[in-house]
């Protein structure tokens, strides 16, 4: 008498209708996926300057002696330096106590000091070359007193990235939000 074996495992049609519907998935994802990582870009370098800025003022309380904290390029990308400001340079206040190049990371994202409504076109102009100055206090004093400063972070290869700001106080106070949020419904949202 004959029996019937089935063969386990799959076969040639099995393996490519599950390969045409993976690439089919991940075609419609790739869009997303994009800007999800254009934002991590501007999220990385947003943490990186309010890390660069909170080590600054942390060195100036430290010290007790003005810091500088320096975003020395023009074009805006998140190169950044802390040290003692030119009047104490010395051997035991280096000029660049630390610095973090561009090259780190966050290579499409860019850092403007323009208006609220940032426009991709006009980062370049608005953006530093910067030095804000920590007082030993750990105040900042290149703040104008009526408004915050405020540093824009916005990938400049998309416009559907996320843009993030950070908010200087003239305390010294430096704090990242979302523009996109409403500060009554999220702690991370900006006034």
């Amino acid at each position: 008498m004959l029996t019937k074996h089935w063969q386990k495992g799959s076969n040639l049609i099995g393996i490519m209708i599950g390969l045409s519907i993976f690439a089919g998935l991940m075609l419609a994802a790739l869009p997303n996926f994009s800007t999800w990582l254009h934002s991590a870009q501007v999220r990385t370098a947003a943490e990186s300057l309010r890390d660069g800025l909170q080590f600054a003022r942390m060195e100036a309380v430290r010290r007790n002696s003005p810091i500088e904290f320096r975003l020395p390029n023009a074009d805006g990308t998140i190169d950044w330096e802390v040290g003692c400001s030119d009047a104490l340079k010395s051997t035991t206040c280096p000029k660049v106590i630390q610095s973090r190049l561009n090259q780190e990371g966050s290579a499409s994202a860019r850092v403007s000091t323009a208006t609220p409504a940032v426009d991709l076109a006009t980062v370049a102009p608005d953006s530093p070359p910067l030095t804000l100055v920590f007082s030993g206090m750990g105040r900042l004093s290149e703040v104008g007193k009526d408004l915050p400063a405020r540093l824009d972070i916005v990938s400049v290869t998309t416009t559907d990235a996320r843009r993030l700001v950070l908010r200087l106080s003239q305390g010294g106070r430096v704090r990242l939000c979302d523009p996109a949020v409403d500060l009554d419904d999220s702690a991370g949202g900006c006034e």
